[in-house]
């Protein structure tokens, strides 16, 4: 009997052993999705804790400026850098190491740039970014329905696959992959996007590829908005729907799209078309094989959500203090310029909330609420109002 048993712990023993190895072979990075961001937790020599914006279309790794400050990090250079709309001269440190979960980045470069507008109009702290230094060398399928990020030493590591892969272009370790655009039913386009989950939205086509095609003249129901960036201040952007995008076999219907008028960074030159974000990406769970320039698709269960559309006209931001909430812009022909309110208004309550005590994220949507009309006290600089805003799609 004491022999039986003795051997049945062995093999107790055994099996899970196979298994302890078999999922040495993988290792799990939980991230925070925040307004479809993602965000996941890092050490920075060992010590540091960050919160980092994960970021597929950024070739390198960044520091916010008031971060690396606080930390009193002294730079050991300063080189050009070229953003999405925007380019500048900046810091950079070497020889640091990044930890995030259990994979270990030795000898990285970084940079030091200004996230401060980034934060006051996303309502949420950011240390930095990464990207590719993160992902160079190994197969990462960026799980969405998990919330988690999955690593593996070899494709043949990963359990449950799917099995049909779709080629991408890797330029300054930058992923990118052809999709067509149908303006309407009869005109399409073709271009080349760069999946880029530090974009929060569906789809921006850059300015070259814009003008190229005529594109505002053949999209209706247009409005002007600001588009934020890293290293310039706001440039002026529009947003239409299109009849269809298409991608990897998969079509998106009545989809809104940004169409990009930068005159610097990467959305002013013709090198890329435009990024698709993760409003689109957020619907798949998307292995990222750059060993081999793929990616691996699969649906899942965000892929019918609706998408997110501006139903109030207007943008809102922190203030300088992170105390207030602030109109930081007004669309014409909407229900914010149609109710005068301006920007630089103070927004003191929201269907009857303290705008203080709500998270940025809780504002918006409330302001992205079709149909509803809700109520608004705002504070400028000659009195107090409160108004009833009456919500509608804008494109």
């Amino acid at each position: 009997m004491f022999r039986n048993i003795f051997l049945t712990l062995l093999l107790f023993i055994i099996f899970n052993s196979c298994i302890s190895q078999q999922g040495n072979n993988e290792i799990i990075i939980p991230f925070e999705s925040y307004e479809d961001w993602i965000f996941v937790k890092a050490k920075l020599n060992d010590s540091i804790k960050l919160d980092l914006m994960f970021d597929t279309g950024f070739n390198t790794t960044l520091l916010n400026s008031t971060r690396a400050d606080k930390l009193n990090m002294i730079p050991d250079g300063k080189a050009e850098f070229f953003g999405a709309i925007g380019e500048d001269s900046l810091y950079y440190f070497v020889n640091n190491n990044l930890m995030i979960g259990k994979v270990k980045l030795d000898k990285l470069q970084f940079i030091k740039a200004p996230l401060e507008d980034m934060e006051l109009k996303f309502g949420k702290s950011i240390d930095g970014m990464v990207g590719y230094d993160f992902l160079k060398g190994r197969i990462v399928r960026l799980n969405f329905d998990k919330n988690c990020l999955e690593i593996f030493d070899k494709f043949e590591d990963i359990k449950t696959k799917p099995q049909n892969y779709f080629s991408i272009t890797m330029r300054d370790n930058i992923p990118s992959i052809n999709a067509i655009l149908w303006i309407n039913k009869n005109d399409t386009v073709r271009g080349n996007f760069i999946l880029d989950t530090g974009y929060n939205s569906s789809l921006v086509v850059g300015t070259p590829f814009v003008n190229k095609y005529n594109l505002l003249e053949k999209v209706k129901n247009t409005y002007k908005f600001n588009s934020v960036g890293i290293l310039t201040s706001d440039s002026r952007t529009f947003k239409a729907r299109i009849h269809k995008f298409s991608f990897c076999g998969y079509d998106f219907f009545n989809m809104p799209v940004t169409f990009s008028q930068a005159t610097t960074g990467t959305l002013s030159e013709s090198e890329y078309d435009g990024m698709i974000g993760t409003e689109v990406l957020k619907r798949f769970n998307i292995i990222f094989d750059y060993q081999n320039s793929r990616i691996y698709l699969e649906d899942n269960k965000s892929y019918k959500e609706s998408y997110r559309v501006n139903c109030s006209g207007m943008e809102v931001k922190l203030s300088k203090n992170r105390k207030k909430v602030i109109i930081h812009d007004v669309y014409a022909n909407s229900p914010a310029s149609e109710a005068k309110l301006k920007k630089g208004d103070e927004i003191i309550k929201i269907e009857g909330k303290q705008a203080e005590k709500l998270k940025l994220t809780e504002i918006k949507k409330m302001l992205r609420e079709k149909g509803h009309s809700i109520e608004i006290t705002v504070r400028d600089s000659n009195e107090t109002r409160t108004i009833q805003l009456k919500l509608r799609e804008l494109i």
